[in-house]
């Protein structure tokens, strides 16, 4: 071994295959504290290396634990294709944003100026000393030893259930054997419902219930309590977001009550923290709690960088930064988004590079930047037809018509508008299709189109009236029922309004009227 193992030698010591000299010097440079090689084992530190306590306070996680077990980051799709080009995007990062500490939970969890672990490196000063790190050695090797046939053999197990999954879903699961629903399953469960996000978010509920369950049966005895209690965080952290996705916040806030509580009788793993973190922003977010879930990224994002952890950083930055633009910081959410898509590569994570590029364009169309947002839009083209599905699609021919109406191509901008409106009623989507309908309204008055665009504007307030739509969106869709049908000043700039109002109202339908336009 040279100054520090390979990473060949790091594999071959979680799997066994390196002899016991060669074994012995790698867990000896590994206990002298080095960071770079304690990142690379992060996921199996909780068996390399002894813990200290972590200073948890009532209501939410805190202080730094031990090397972490990087449980919550197995669920990252890996998929290929590279279409972004970040000449497109040097005009997007102007306005610093700010950090404030996380509410929810409430403090962010505290830096460090010593190793991760808390450990004095490793300088035997007596035979006494040096013989008692041999001691820790040869537990350690040992433990690595066991740990990786196991890890192998589950390994297998969670392909096994995998693909009954796939075939039977839950009904298939319960006829396994039971050697198959314990840790194989778990993973299994959780890793299943993580693919099935966008396909069918009620059964990734369903699996994610399960995975909640199989947890709290894995034996204390054999993977030790704290473990156990790790898994158990781990299934109602993503349990949360199953709720979330389908729009049951109030479940999900119960299942990361729950998620704490486990996280404080388990390791306290200090990524585990940042991913309860993340899930406690995006439902604070979709709950319109806007304060709490951008401080709640921001703990995310400071623990995803103490441990070197550059996607994960740029994934929560792009997360950040979608909410800052639901929230209307509007110069604060492209800085975000321009930022995190620096951090990942889209050859690897094409799906969140997508995401990024697709509120990076809302933003500059927001922004009346027309021509900067056609252009990111049509450098990643490829990347929207291969993983878009129908509903981006159509958002993306939504933008499209807005570009186009921006700037002042009006046949093409009715023509996308007409196709994004007919595939929203297609798909159930009512809110999405009536505020196409108020863009068309607003295109044909420019047009001077004046009784086309009043009978559009009409049909789009009674519409919105008969949706469940929050107070101030009724108040502003009955102010535009009366100047419509009294004739009074309808005019493009107030269709215009109006439709901005109602996009933004969609992710916050508490939003003031009045506020938003004064």
């Amino acid at each position: 071994m040279g100054e520090h193992p390979t990473t060949a030698e790091l594999e071959r010591l979680l799997h066994g295959g390196l002899d016991r000299d060669e074994m012995r010097a790698v867990v000896r440079h590994l206990l002298t504290g080095c960071p770079a090689c304690r990142a690379a084992l992060a996921a199996y530190a909780h068996l390399l290396f002894p813990r200290r306590p972590l200073d948890v306070p009532t209501a939410q996680p805190d202080r730094e634990r031990g090397a972490p077990w990087n449980g919550a980051a197995s669920h990252t799709p890996a998929l290929a294709s590279r279409t972004i080009s970040s000449s497109s995007l040097t005009a997007a990062s102007q306005i610093p944003h700010a950090g404030v500490p996380a509410a929810a939970p409430e403090a962010a969890l505290e830096t460090s100026e010593t190793p991760a672990t808390g450990e004095t490196p490793y300088t035997p000063e007596t035979p006494e000393v040096d013989a008692a790190y041999e001691r820790a050695i040869d537990r350690a090797l040992a433990s690595v030893v066991r740990y990786g046939t196991e890890a192998t053999r589950e390994s297998k197990r969670v392909k096994q259930v995998l693909a009954v999954l796939e075939r039977k879903g839950v009904a298939g699961f319960c006829e396994m054997p039971a050697h198959l629903r314990g840790l194989a399953g778990y993973e299994a469960l959780l890793e299943r419902s993580w693919s099935l996000r966008f396909d069918d978010p009620r059964q990734m509920v369903q699996l994610c219930e399960l995975a909640s369950v199989v947890a709290a049966g894995l034996s204390t005895s054999r993977y030790g309590g704290e473990r156990v209690r790790d898994f158990q965080c781990r299934a109602a952290i993503e349990l949360a977001n199953a709720y979330r996705v389908i729009g049951r916040p109030a479940e999900a806030q119960a299942a990361l009550n729950e998620a704490l509580e486990f996280f404080r009788m388990g390791t306290q793993d200090r990524l585990m923290a940042a991913r309860l973190f993340v899930i406690q922003a995006q439902v604070s977010g979709d709950r319109r709690n806007f304060e709490t879930a951008l401080a709640a990224f921001d703990s995310a994002i400071k623990v995803y960088r103490d441990h070197g952890e550059p996607y994960q950083v740029g994934d929560t930055l792009i997360k950040k930064g979608m909410y800052c633009g639901y929230a209307c910081r509007l110069e604060e959410a492209l800085e975000l988004l321009t930022e995190g898509l620096a951090l990942i590569d889209p050859a690897t994570h094409p799906e969140l590079a997508l995401l990024a590029v697709h509120n990076l364009a809302n933003i500059l169309v927001d922004s009346a930047r027309y021509r900067e947002a056609r252009t990111l839009l049509w450098r990643n083209l490829p990347l929207y037809r291969r993983y878009g599905g129908r509903v981006l699609l159509l958002r993306l021919r939504l933008l499209e018509g807005r570009i186009h109406a921006g700037i002042d191509e009006p046949a093409r901008a009715e023509r996308d508008f007409e196709e994004a409106r007919r595939g929203f009623a297609e798909l159930g989507q009512p809110y999405m299709a009536t505020l196409v309908l108020l863009d068309l309204a607003a295109l044909h008055i420019r047009q001077g189109r004046d009784e086309n665009a009043r009978r559009e504007a009409l049909e789009a307030a009674d519409i919105f009236l008969g949706l469940n739509i929050g107070r101030e969106a009724a108040v502003a869709m009955m102010l535009l029922k009366s100047t419509v049908k009294f004739r009074l000043a309808t005019t493009a700039v107030l269709l215009e309004e109006m439709a901005e109002f109602m996009r933004a109202a969609e992710h916050d339908p508490q939003l003031s009227f009045h506020n938003y336009f004064s």
